[in-house]
């Protein structure tokens, strides 16, 4: 329990210099300025060694660990945790206890340790419904909540997420209701809901800019981007990207900055616009590096090899995607693994046209690739993953020379990406269907499928697309 002095003496004199700190670097940290908190919270912790105050350097480690997750920081986060959960149990603070546990899990979190996140957030859960911290257990469940949702569980990430916004809105928690607004709008993306989405992130925005919170509003701007591009809007959602990005760099949330122009660059090599894309991957993959993201370092690799084969630069794309895979095997995240299975299949189909390896060879492995993010996407209840799948699983066969699967599986793949409301991969796996189809004799169907394809990326201004489409009809 943090303390001020009531009475004069240095020891009330130390105290009040510790109290304008600490309340100093709260302050600085919610406006952005963290490496300015984070000087302040190490002048504290050192008066507090100095004059011996064991509680006051429980409570500012506990400070310190929190700028430490801003700054992204997560190993020296997860440091400064366990020793401020060492401090608190011998202080039999249990309270800071709690909150010490959940830093660390925060950390492993951050770091990809998910079982010890777990862990350390199932201690931190039962301590704080010991303590009666409903605030605490919000947060918290939250937190278990993250950890599903990346292990790709959905309806077990939904149910945290909701007990959570029920404390928080039973208490009255404006802030902490719009996190878990948001995490459950994160999760209805995850699950190709994007209406259910839209209108969580919405609703997190709007609490946001009530309450002035500026990295708040840059998220719920972000997290609203990335749908609009699910759903083919590319002039709004660069809208969202660009104020976005324009926060984020103005409070220096470099992991924040690096989500965002990840997402960017996805939208760009959607829209065929290759250069830029590459730009984007890049930068975000030096921020990852940077902080030690190793989620967003397997991602950032994964998009930079999913480029190279768009390119045709394909040894290029295998190291990419070879080095996604080894850093995912460290992470034991399925969505991530079926993403890469999908980039990887990809390359052994292009592998398998281009000569580059044995066409028999290269298809069977392009087949076990499919084959293997069918299975993950199943797993996960990604109706996205399985229409991804299955066109992977249809350009395979129909490189095969088995025709009617393959028709049938375009077939379902185009339904698939037309229920969910994708149009950008609707009018690709048209222009893979039509391709096909011109291969295999049918001029008039895959004509036409050719002309679809190109009306959307004509609507959409998929220029990229566009040109390839018009170049193969």
């Amino acid at each position: 329990m943090r303390r001020t002095g009531n009475g004069g003496g240095s020891v009330a004199g130390h105290q009040t210099v510790l109290h304008i700190l600490s309340s100093r670097a709260m302050v600085l940290g919610l406006i952005g300025r963290n490496e300015d908190a984070y000087r302040d919270a190490c002048r504290g912790l050192r008066l507090a060694r100095t004059t011996g105050d064991r509680q006051w350097e429980a409570d500012l480690l506990l400070d310190l660990s929190d700028i430490q997750a801003s700054l992204c920081r997560y190993q020296d986060m997860q440091d400064t945790a366990r020793q401020a959960l060492g401090l608190m149990q011998e202080l039999g603070d249990r309270a800071g206890e709690a909150k010490s546990l959940n830093n660390i899990g925060v950390a492993g979190q951050n770091r990809g340790d998910s079982a010890a996140a777990l862990e350390h957030f199932g201690r931190a859960l039962r301590l704080r419904e010991e303590c009666g911290d409903r605030s605490g257990q919000a947060v918290t469940l939250n937190n278990i909540g993250l950890v599903h949702d990346s292990l790709g569980d959905i309806d077990r990430a939904l149910e945290h997420f909701r007990r959570s916004l029920a404390i928080r809105e039973e208490i009255g928690d404006r802030s902490g209701q719009a996190e878990s607004l948001n995490t459950i709008g994160m999760a209805h993306s995850h699950r190709d809901e994007p209406a259910r989405a839209l209108e969580c992130f919405a609703s997190f925005l709007a609490i946001k800019r009530e309450i002035g919170d500026r990295r708040g509003q840059a998220l719920g701007l972000n997290n609203i981007g990335y749908v609009l591009v699910r759903l083919g809007d590319y002039g709004r959602a660069f809208d969202h990207y660009e104020e976005s990005q324009a926060i984020f760099e103005e409070i220096g949330d470099r992991r924040a900055q690096a989500n965002t122009l990840s997402n960017i660059g996805m939208a760009k090599l959607g829209l065929g616009d290759q250069r830029p894309a590459l730009d984007c991957f890049e930068r975000s993959l030096a921020i990852r590096e940077e902080i030690g993201d190793r989620h967003g370092q397997a991602q950032g690799h994964n998009n930079i090899g999913r480029l190279r084969i768009e390119q045709g630069r394909l040894q290029e794309a295998r190291r990419e995607l070879n080095d996604a895979l080894g850093i995912a095997a460290g992470l034991h995240e399925s969505e991530m693994y079926r993403r890469i299975e999908v980039s990887l299949g990809t390359l052994a189909l292009e592998e398998a046209a281009s000569e580059q390896a044995d066409a028999g060879d290269g298809l069977g492995r392009a087949a076990a690739h499919a084959a293997r993010a069918e299975s993950l996407a199943v797993e996960l209840g990604s109706r996205t993953g399985t229409a991804e799948a299955l066109l992977l699983q249809a350009r395979v066969e129909a490189m095969a020379g088995d025709w009617p699967s393959a028709n049938r599986k375009y077939t379902e793949a185009i339904a698939a990406f037309e229920a969910l409301k994708q149009p950008l991969d609707t009018a690709k796996a048209c222009h893979y269907y039509g391709q096909s189809l011109l291969a295999h004799g049918d001029e008039n169907e895959g004509a036409g499928r050719l002309r679809r394809a190109r009306e959307i990326f004509e609507r959409l201004g998929a220029r990229g697309w566009l040109a390839r489409t018009v170049n193969r009809e």
